[in-house]
Order: C-alpha cells, then sequence, then structure tokens
C-alpha cells in the first residue's frame, strides 16, 4: 500500500483508498451554495470542512447504528434506517449532497469495518468502483515501474546526447593565447 501511494497519481486508475472517510466536496458545495459573497469564502470552507468533520466523528462513533435488520426470504439484511433522527437532521439542514456523502461513508464503514468503525485503507479501482484484486495492484505496480524505468533510460540517453558533439568530424579550431594565423 505504501508503494501504491507513492506512485500513484490522480489520473491512475489504481490508488490506495480511504474507505469509510467522507467526502468534503459536498459539505463545501453546500456552504458556497448559501454564500454568494466572494471575501466570505474561506469562512465557508472552514464551516464545511469543520461540519464535515463532526460528521465524520459520528459515522466513526460505534454507538451510532443507524442501521436496521430486516428479514427477506428467511435471511436477515441490514440496511440503513432512513428514519434516523441524526440522519433526518443532517438532510434537512445540509441538504441531499452532503446526506449521500455521510450515507456513503457509513455503509462503506459498516461494510468494511462494522466492529471498531474506523478508517481502512484499502487498494482501490477507481475505474470500477470497488476494492482492487491483488492481481490489479501487481499489475499496476509493475506498469508504473516499468514506465519509470523507460523515463529514466530517455532521460539517461538524452544526457549522453547533448553531452556529445553532434558532428564528430567537425573540427573547430581553437585559439590560444599568443596564435597568429
Amino acid at each position: 500500500m505504501e508503494e501504491i501511494t507513492e506512485i500513484s497519481c490522480l489520473y491512475d486508475n489504481i490508488c490506495v483508498r480511504r474507505v469509510g472517510e467522507i467526502d468534503t466536496e459536498p459539505f463545501i458545495r453546500t456552504f458556497r451554495a448559501r454564500k454568494k459573497i466572494r471575501k466570505e469564502e474561506e469562512a465557508e470552507q472552514m464551516t464545511a470542512l469543520k461540519m464535515c468533520s463532526l460528521w465524520q466523528k459520528n459515522v466513526e462513533d460505534p454507538h451510532w447504528y443507524p442501521f436496521k435488520i430486516i428479514t427477506i426470504n428467511g435471511k436477515e439484511k441490514e440496511i440503513l434506517d432512513e428514519e434516523d433522527g441524526d440522519l433526518l437532521r443532517l438532510k434537512e439542514e445540509l441538504g441531499y449532497r452532503a446526506y449521500k456523502a455521510v450515507v456513503a461513508a457509513l455503509i462503506e464503514m459498516n461494510e468494511y469495518n462494522s466492529s471498531g468503525r474506523f478508517i481502512v485503507r484499502e487498494i482501490w479501482n477507481k475505474e470500477k468502483g470497488r476494492r482492487a484484486t491483488l492481481r490489479e495492484g501487481i499489475e499496476f505496480m509493475i506498469n508504473q515501474i516499468k514506465s519509470k524505468r523507460r523515463k529514466t533510460v530517455e532521460m539517461v540517453d538524452d544526457e549522453a546526447t547533448e553531452d556529445q558533439d553532434p558532428d564528430p568530424d567537425n573540427e573547430t579550431p581553437s585559439i590560444t593565447k599568443g596564435s597568429q594565423d
């Protein structure tokens, strides 16, 4: 995971993702929409991030369990309790985008780490929106290493070419002190 974190960039399909972490963008967009005044933009963003942080603590709190268990065809299934008071309040106060971001984090947290309720790092396939397989992770690392090696070889070749005289037959006369023609 450490290696993938170091070599991946925003545009790669494979990355290390913090599963159960709330996406801050919906909170920021909500607060920006409330205030159109430019000079207060930074204050609004700070408020949005503080609110997101508060909800992240709620998501990580094992005592808050906004799920209910239902039975379908004799099998128990855990679903989100849409009537949970905290979630309803969130939707009313901050809107659907922030609500959806918190719900997504809750569901991920419950799926990946329901007992401890803390953020888990996973190798993630962004293209497919799921956990990456071991094979995908290894292929990504091999491709990145090959690509990096190619770039390094190209740079070394370029530097060697720059150091060489482009026309070895062209002899430039050297001028020394006191020489006369």
